[in-house]
């Protein structure tokens, strides 16, 4: 049995971040520092780097890809951004054991994950989100 896969667009990437960075506008935040995870949360992270005006720093945590798991230290009123909070386990990982107050967000929130980030764009359940910037032969 194969996955269900649901091909999202470059078009609904832009409305996503545009969804996003009004929401932080609207509540008149401005985070001082936007980290974004690697690989995939750093085209959103990257790109309301730009619209809300913020410094950006990447940083990689990865579980799947590899087990690569950099210490960083994220300081107040900052916004930690992934492309999919899928298990929690990376948002688990990176925010874990800090004392500061920051904000978390992805562009999907699978509805099963053990971590609820603080602002997403969309839902999922078990379907496989297949970003515009991956590389998917099918």
């Amino acid at each position: 049995m194969s996955i269900e896969k649901y091909y999202y667009s470059w078009k609904e990437f832009d409305e996503d971040i545009d969804f996003i960075s009004r929401k932080f506008r609207k509540a008149n935040i401005k985070p001082k520092l936007i980290i974004g995870i690697a690989r995939g949360g750093l085209i959103p992270a990257v790109a309301l780097s730009h619209i809300l005006e913020v410094p950006f720093k990447s940083t990689t945590w990865q579980d799947r890809d590899g087990g690569i798991k950099e210490n960083i230290f994220i300081p107040d009123n900052s916004l930690v951004v992934d492309d999919i909070n899928d298990t929690g386990l990376t948002f688990n990982g990176v925010c874990s054991g800090f004392n500061t107050m920051f904000e978390t967000v992805a562009l999907w929130q699978r509805k099963n994950s053990k971590f609820n980030v603080d602002l997403y764009a969309r839902s999922c359940d078990n379907e496989w989100i297949v970003f515009p910037w991956e590389n998917d032969k099918e």
